[in-house]
């Protein structure tokens, strides 16, 4: 687990770690009182199943637990890790840019799509890396696993979206939710569109779709107003420029 952490960037307990209240105290009783809140937070799904939509499956549609195997299926271990990376970084600089990155995608023929490639490198670079304009090695494994987890976005996106115009109107989504099992009425369909088209334009793009889905899943995009530390010079500029990719 320390071995897969490290690969996932996460860290494990360490071996001296021991809880605070191993021993009797006052503040034992609140614990089972804590449990039960955590028991009633836990219901929060059937909540909104009650509403109509059906969460679950959702969730499940978007498999971020088999985006994570995906990536881990690809990197394998470190030493294919650091050959991937290495095969990427075209000019030897150790940091990526967009184009770099897509080059190796496309050439390999992976199944990732131009907006969920783009989604997925500013994810990594501006919210789960450091800010600058660059995936370096630390912030790789997030960027090969953002881009499995966006990919299964834009596949639920592009199958809701049966005009084909890369935005989904209130319409569209109450098909696509109905596909997914939810039961929702005009009023409540547009309530939960409404949550997603929040500047009330009447039709949702593909960001305002995955910040949507990110909360479902508990994570953060980055905002709308982020930009990268280093867009002027950098030690980095020689790379090819990381708006060569459109999505």
């Amino acid at each position: 687990c320390v071995y897969i952490g490290k690969l996932l960037q996460f860290e494990l307990e360490d071996d001296d770690a021991e809880w605070e209240d191993d021993q009797p105290s006052s503040s034992s009783p609140p614990k089972a009182a804590a449990v039960s809140d955590a028991s009633s937070e836990s219901d929060a799904p059937a909540v909104e199943a009650k509403q109509g939509l059906n969460v679950d499956a959702i969730v499940a549609k978007i498999g971020a637990t088999d985006a994570r195997k995906e990536a881990l299926e690809l990197v394998k271990d470190a030493g294919s890790l650091e050959a991937l990376f290495l095969e990427m970084d075209y000019n030897g600089n150790g940091g990526l840019s967009l184009a770099e990155i897509d080059k190796v995608v496309e050439e390999k023929g992976w199944d990732i799509s131009k907006p969920a490639l783009m989604r997925a490198y500013k994810k990594t670079t501006l919210k789960d890396g450091d800010g600058d304009a660059w995936v370096e090695k630390k912030e790789f494994v997030a960027m090969i696993q953002n881009m499995f987890l966006f990919q299964s976005m834009w596949d639920l996106f592009d199958d809701i979206d049966t005009e084909d115009d890369r935005r989904i109107n209130v319409d569209e989504f109450k098909a696509g939710m109905t596909k997914l099992g939810s039961i929702l009425s005009d009023e409540e369909a547009q309530a939960e569109f409404n949550k997603i088209d929040t500047n009330g334009g009447g039709q949702v793009l593909f960001k305002e779709f995955c910040v949507y889905i990110g909360k479902l899943l508990q994570f953060e995009l980055e905002g709308d107003d982020a930009e990268w530390e280093d867009d002027k010079a950098s030690s980095k500029s020689s790379a090819p420029p990381a708006n060569a990719v459109k999505g």
